[in-house]
């Protein structure tokens, strides 16, 4: 199309139809027996406050830019724009209604405010379809006869896009592409060059695609008894892995050469950690029953049972005399990286199923990249020549990495802890401060 072309206003069409469609299609799920619960009432709840401050900021652009141009370029047809501004005007008390609503909805984990949002929906779709449908049919032809297509594009990118961010674009373009026609996702994918265009689409699409999932899919029901076990555990896990990881550095970075006082430490640490080493048994179990046992997690649990029976008994074995501190060293390696493999499992399968919040599941993928990362730049640096520099670079940036992995593994242990001793928030709904 060329600029001097006649408005192609399609997207006003396609925006329309997306706000009809999922308006309506959250009415309906809000609606349904049994309602949405945990996080899908959550995301179900921002989503609908989402769009109505999109609606808000789709009017106030019509009526700050295309209805006065309108009415400049055909003044014959100034009634149309005095209509869709009125409309305007009795669609806002609805869709402030419905945004408390929905803002009440979110907030809270009760049943008046769902019954509260429905009624308040149906009231704002009385009112707001007529007038999305009607703008397409009737104001539509007569902008697109007002305005040439490149004074079309400026009106959009000074009203409808500027002020919004690249990320705010990506998603309001996925949100716009569900259930699409072909024709219609020709026209949203083509407003953006062919770079951009491939950055939005696979760059923000999982994402995109994440969000609508927990949103329109049924929260899973926890494993109770499993939720327990996880919660009782991994408290356990992790508080006697934060103690074990104080006596360690204790002795390494208080304790001087030649000083006696801080030997204690290091026995100390052996006890204290093989307990912590047999905590993570059943939390690693627990969770993967949690999980519903996903891919390669139950081999991963599995293999921390081994390793944590393995890295207990090598404890013991250590303070008895049976072995020496290399051999127990190798061991308690090994049975590090089992962890933060499982742990980073864990990330990627929680973040996909809802069972933990979405900062648990983040943080368990960062840490176990993060650990494992290190583990793997150590090994590299170890084959480097020695006394070189890049040896001593690369080794040092591994160990750190390492080191953070694993002082960072108990703290997110508690942490999973207190969201089991939470669960209610997420099969509920969010409590009241």
């Amino acid at each position: 199309m060329k600029a001097d072309d006649p408005a192609d206003t399609r997207m006003m069409g396609i925006v329309h139809a997306a706000l009809k469609s999922d308006l309506s299609r959250a009415r309906d799920v809000l609606a349904d027996d049994p309602p949405p619960r945990g996080r899908q009432r959550v995301a179900l709840g921002e989503h609908v406050s989402w769009m109505l401050e999109f609606l808000h900021g789709h009017h106030s652009g019509e009526d700050q830019g295309v209805w006065p141009l309108v009415r400049d370029r055909s003044p014959g047809a100034s009634e149309l724009p005095d209509s869709m501004e009125a409309d305007h005007a009795r669609i806002a008390p609805a869709a402030d209604a419905a945004a408390k609503a929905a803002a009440e909805y979110t907030a809270t984990a009760t049943d008046a405010p769902r019954v509260a949002l429905v009624g308040a929906l149906d009231d704002l779709l009385a009112v707001l379809v007529p007038h999305l449908d009607r703008e397409v049919a009737e104001a539509m032809p007569v902008v697109s006869a007002s305005m040439s297509d490149r004074e079309w594009k400026d009106i959009e990118q000074r009203y409808f896009l500027k002020s919004k961010s690249t990320k705010e674009l990506a998603m309001e373009g996925h949100w716009m592409l569900e259930d699409i026609d072909p024709e219609g996702y020709d026209v949203v994918v083509h407003t953006v060059p062919p770079v951009l265009r491939f950055v939005l689409i696979y760059g923000f699409g999982p994402s995109y695609r994440r969000r609508a999932k927990v949103r329109w899919s049924p929260d899973v029901a926890l494993d109770e008894s499993a939720a327990r076990r996880v919660e009782r555990w991994a408290l356990v896990a992790g508080v006697t892995g934060c103690t074990a990881n104080g006596l360690l550095l204790a002795l390494y970075t208080v304790g001087l050469p030649g000083d006696e006082s801080y030997e204690w430490t290091g026995p100390a640490n052996d006890a204290v950690g093989a307990v912590a080493a047999l905590s993570m048994i059943p939390m690693t179990a627990g969770v993967c029953d949690l999980l519903g046992s996903p891919g390669r997690l139950p081999l991963l649990t599995r293999s921390v049972a081994v390793g944590g029976t393995a890295s207990a008994a090598s404890s013991a074995l250590l303070l008895t005399g049976a072995i020496s501190f290399p051999v127990q060293a190798v061991i308690g390696t090994g049975f590090g990286a089992v962890l933060l493999l499982w742990t980073e499992a864990v990330g990627r399968s929680a973040a996909t199923r809802g069972v933990l919040p979405r900062r648990l599941a983040r943080a368990a993928r960062i840490i176990g990249g993060t650990g494992l990362g290190g583990m793997a730049l150590a090994a590299a640096g170890a084959a480097l020549p020695r006394g070189s520099r890049p040896r001593s670079a690369v080794a040092a940036t591994g160990v750190a990495m390492g080191v953070a992995g694993f002082l960072a593994l108990p703290a997110w242990q508690i942490m999973l802890s207190r969201a089991m001793s939470r669960r209610a928030t997420y099969v509920s709904g969010p409590r009241r401060p």
